[in-house]
C-alpha cells in the first residue's frame, strides 16, 4: 500500500531531518523514471501493510509470483495433491480464501473450490519467467510442484476452451516436455469432436431448456482457431477444413459488421427442421452453471481473447486472411479514434462492456455502455493481444502497446495486495459490498485468474 507522508513545522529539528532526507538516495529529483517517494492512494486495508515502491514491470513478474508462493497454495484441492486458492485477501490472518460474490471467505470447504485453469496459466507463467531468466532459481520449486498438479487435472480431461490449446502448445515450446504434445492432441480431438456437428457445419451445444442449440462466441471461435492451428501443426486437412467452416459459421452468426465486434452468446441454432437457422437470436437466460447471460454484451476481456485466438492461428497458418480480421477487431478498440466508447481517456483503461440490447446481428439495437466498472484481469488480455499483432505487423500498434503496460503497471496493479482484482471501479479502487452481512467491505481480495492474466501479459513484453 502506498502512504501520504505527511509533515508537520517543528522548528529548527525538522528543517535540518528534511534537509537530510532531501539529500539521501532516491530523493533527488530527475534520478530515474520513478522516485523512490510514491504519491498517496487512500485504501481501506484489513490489516497495515509497509510502504511499497512504485510498480514496475520487473518488480510485478517477480512480486506477484511470490505471493502466488507464499499465500496460493490450496493443499485441499485434487484430494490432497493441491492447486491454487481461486483468491485470497493478502495481509489476513489466518490468511482468507475463496471469496464468494458475497464476500464471504469459504477456505478449504467441502468438495473445494478450485479452477484446473487458473493452475494452468500459473505454470505457463512461471516458464514464460523461467526462459526469460534463465539463472534465476527461485521459482524452480513451485514449477515442479504445480506441473505435477497440472498433469493430474489434464491428463484424459480436456478442455472446451480453445485458448488452452494455445496454451498446451505453448507450454510444449517451452518446456518440450512430452505431456504437452499428448494434452495438445488429445484437446483438439475434443475440440474437433465435442460441440461441432460437422454435418450441418456448426458449433453448438444444447441443453433441456436449449434444444435448439446455442454456443458462447468466443468459444466457438477458439475451437475454430485451434482446428487451423492444429491443421498446420500436424498436417491434418481435415482439422483445417473444419476449423475453416466453424470461423466462417462465426462470423455469419455472431458477427456485428457495423462495429466490428462478437456478441457474446448465441441461440436457437437451428430450426425445428434441423436445418441451420439463419437468423440466430442472442442469448438471454441462464447457462448450465446458473449463471445469468446476456447474449447481447460483448466484453474486452473476450474479445482480446478472439484476438489472441486469430494471432496464434495466422502464426501457424500465415493465412493473410486472419491477420486482416485480427486488424478489423483491434480497430474499434484502440484509444483514438475509440469507436466503440470503451476506452476511458480519463482514468485509462476499458470499461467492463457495452450491450447490445435486442435480439439479433441484422437487429442489435444502439448500445448501452455501462462506466461503473472495469475487469483488472481480464483487460489485461488486449497487452498481450497488442503486443503479438505490433510484432507481426511492424509497429502499428505500439502506442496501444505503451498504453496498456501503463494501465498493467499504474493502474490495475493492486499495490496493497501484491497482485490484481477481478473488478474495480472506474477509477481504480476495489468495490465495495452493497449488501448482505458484509455490506460496507472492499472486495480487495487478489484473484489467481487476474494475476495470470496479467503476468502472461507482462511476460509477453520484450526484455
Amino acid at each position: 500500500m502506498r502512504y501520504r507522508l505527511f509533515l508537520a513545522p517543528c522548528g529548527a529539528l525538522l528543517t535540518l531531518l528534511v534537509v537530510l532526507c532531501t539529500a539521501a538516495p532516491g530523493f533527488a529529483a530527475g534520478s530515474g523514471r520513478q522516485s523512490s517517494l510514491v504519491q498517496p492512494r487512500v485504501l481501506s486495508l484489513p490489516t497495515p501493510t509497509p510502504t511499497v515502491p512504485a510498480a514496475t514491470v520487473e518488480g510485478i513478474v517477480v512480486n506477484v509470483p511470490k505471493n502466488i508462493h507464499t499465500n496460493g497454495f490450496d493443499g485441499q484441492a485434487n484430494d490432497g495433491l493441491g492447486g491454487l486458492w481461486i483468491n485470497w485477501r493478502y495481509g489476513t490472518q489466518p490468511l482468507q480464501t475463496n471469496f464468494d460474490d458475497a464476500g464471504n471467505a469459504h477456505g478449504s470447504s467441502v468438495p473445494p473450490r478450485q479452477d484446473r485453469l487458473v493452475d494452468l496459466r500459473y505454470v505457463h507463467t512461471l516458464w514464460l519467467y523461467k526462459r526469460q531468466h534463465l539463472d534465476d532459481v527461485q521459482f524452480d520449486g513451485e514449477l515442479m510442484k504445480y506441473t505435477n498438479i497440472v498433469k493430474h487435472e489434464f491428463t484424459n480431461h480436456p478442455d472446451e476452451r480453445g485458448w488452452v490449446f494455445d496454451t498446451l502448445v505453448d507450454l510444449y515450446r517451452l518446456s518440450h516436455d512430452a505431456f504437452y504434445k499428448h494434452a495438445v492432441q488429445a484437446e483438439v480431438v475434443f475440440l474437433d469432436t465435442q460441440h461441432f456437428h460437422r454435418s450441418v457445419g456448426a458449433y453448438y451445444k444444447t441443453s433441456r431448456t436449449h434444444p435448439r442449440g446455442y454456443y458462447p462466441v468466443d468459444q466457438a471461435l477458439e475451437a475454430g482457431c485451434a482446428l487451423l492451428q492444429a491443421g498446420s501443426l500436424f498436417h491434418h486437412k481435415q482439422w483445417t477444413k473444419d476449423g475453416k467452416t466453424i470461423l466462417a459459421f462465426v462470423y455469419q452468426h455472431a458477427f456485428l459488421r457495423h462495429y466490428h465486434v462478437f456478441v457474446s452468446y448465441m441461440d436457437h441454432v437451428l430450426l425445428q427442421s434441423g436445418k441451420l437457422n439463419p437468423t440466430e437470436t442472442f442469448f438471454r437466460g441462464k447457462d448450465l452453471g446458473g449463471h445469468l447471460i446476456n447474449g447481447g454484451r460483448v466484453s474486452v476481456g473476450q474479445a482480446a481473447q478472439e484476438i489472441l485466438s486469430l494471432l496464434h492461428a495466422y502464426e501457424s497458418t500465415r493465412d493473410e486472411t486472419l491477420l486482416d480480421k485480427v486488424q478489423e477487431l483491434l480497430a474499434p478498440l484502440r484509444a483514438k479514434p475509440n469507436a466503440l466508447g470503451l476506452w476511458d481517456m480519463h482514468h485509462l483503461g476499458y470499461y467492463a462492456a457495452l450491450t447490445f440490447p435486442s435480439k439479433t446481428i441484422a437487429h442489435p439495437g444502439t448500445p448501452v455502455l455501462s462506466k461503473k466498472t472495469k475487469e483488472g484481469g481480464q483487460q489485461l488480455l488486449m497487452l498481450e493481444a497488442f503486443q503479438v499483432a505490433d510484432t507481426l505487423a511492424g509497429g502499428t500498434y505500439s502506442s496501444m502497446v505503451l498504453a496498456m503496460e501503463q494501465v498493467a503497471v499504474n493502474r490495475a496493479y493492486y499495490a496493497a495486495g501484491h497482485g490484481y482484482l477481478d473488478q474495480e471501479t472506474a477509477d481504480w479502487k476495489p468495490l465495495v459490498l452493497q449488501t448482505g452481512a458484509n455490506a460496507g467491505e472492499a472486495k480487495d481480495w487478489v484473484t489467481t485468474e487476474a494475476m495470470g492474466i496479467a503476468l502472461e501479459a507482462l511476460l509477453s513484453l520484450p526484455q
